[in-house]
């Protein structure tokens, strides 16, 4: 059978995704603290849906709440996949912090309800210290202890990909590998999502607004994409400590799929980038037409 990862989850709902993730706490740590962790999810949906009255709803379109969703589903399940295979034994604080960073990682794109000028994307080249400085302010209001609240800024810091990860002062040895299974998280789940070439012309928009050197249009960008694969893949396998190959353990014990399905959805997103690049550079957005992506870019 022909497995592929959208198809075993609805991920179009937040409230599937977050009882995956609460599903997937468990079987790591039966004293998981789910209603903590739900309390956190619910002070971040009200935060990225405009609900509070402190801040303006998410406003950019690639790093939006689809992706914080995205990226805390794949932390969990990585970090299942370590449990089940011996790798890391996770006490349940342990679990709930890399799941809680997950959540706040990219928390630096919103912007305050006072802020009139432009997008959240404009501070994509400081978001993830933008993003630390607010974890450190709300997990200690809500009464993380000190050491969580510095393990959650470090675990946070590790998703920056500009970051060498031996530069970042972890302290200590557990809060390095939860830093380096979130980071991991962060990009497998970016990079596997069904919609991934289509919402890489968001990222451009973003990168665009956030004067992010390098890229000077959509395709250029497009193009870029397979280097910063190889890339990605290197730091990943090298420096996050190749903690993704335990992805297919989770599948194995969870689904019964004896697969990494990320990789594969990954496999699949750079093979038809690699063809749409060959082929179609001239009309490649008429190559892009999954979801309505595209078609609301044109509409602008």
């Amino acid at each position: 059978m022909d497995r592929k990862l959208f198809k075993l989850l609805d991920t179009s709902s937040n409230a599937a995704v977050l009882a995956e993730i609460s599903e997937i706490a468990g079987m790591v740590s039966e004293n998981f603290n789910l209603n903590q962790f739900n309390s956190v999810c619910t002070d971040v949906l009200t935060i990225y849906e405009g609900r509070c009255p402190y801040y303006k709803a998410c406003n950019t379109d690639y790093h939006d709440l689809d992706h914080v969703l995205q990226v805390t589903l794949a932390t969990a399940r990585i970090a299942h996949g370590t449990h089940v295979a011996g790798k890391l034994h996770y006490e349940s604080s342990d679990l709930l912090l890399i799941l809680v960073s997950a959540m706040l990682h990219d928390i630096g794109y919103i912007q305050p309800a006072i802020d009139e000028q432009g997008t959240g994307a404009k501070h994509t080249l400081e978001h993830v210290g933008r993003s630390i400085d607010f974890a450190k302010n709300y997990l200690t209001q809500k009464g993380f202890d000190t050491d969580s609240v510095q393990a959650g800024s470090v675990i946070i810091k590790a998703t920056d990909i500009s970051v060498r990860i031996e530069e970042i002062p972890f302290h200590r040895e557990k809060w390095e590998l939860l830093a380096k299974i979130m980071a991991t998280g962060d990009i497998v789940a970016q990079m596997a999502d069904r919609f991934y070439l289509e919402k890489l012309l968001l990222l451009y928009r973003e990168f665009d607004e956030g004067k992010v050197p390098g890229f000077q249009s959509e395709l250029e960008l497009l193009s870029r994409t397979i280097g910063f694969y190889e890339y990605a893949r290197k730091r990943m396998d090298n420096d996050l400590g190749g903690f993704r190959k335990y992805l297919r353990r989770h599948f194995e014990i969870r689904w019964g799929i004896g697969e990494d399905l990320y990789q594969k959805a990954i496999d699949t997103n750079i093979a038809y980038l690699t063809f749409l690049l060959a082929e179609h550079r001239e009309n490649y957005r008429d190559m892009l037409q999954r979801g309505s992506i595209v078609k609301n870019l044109q509409a602008l």
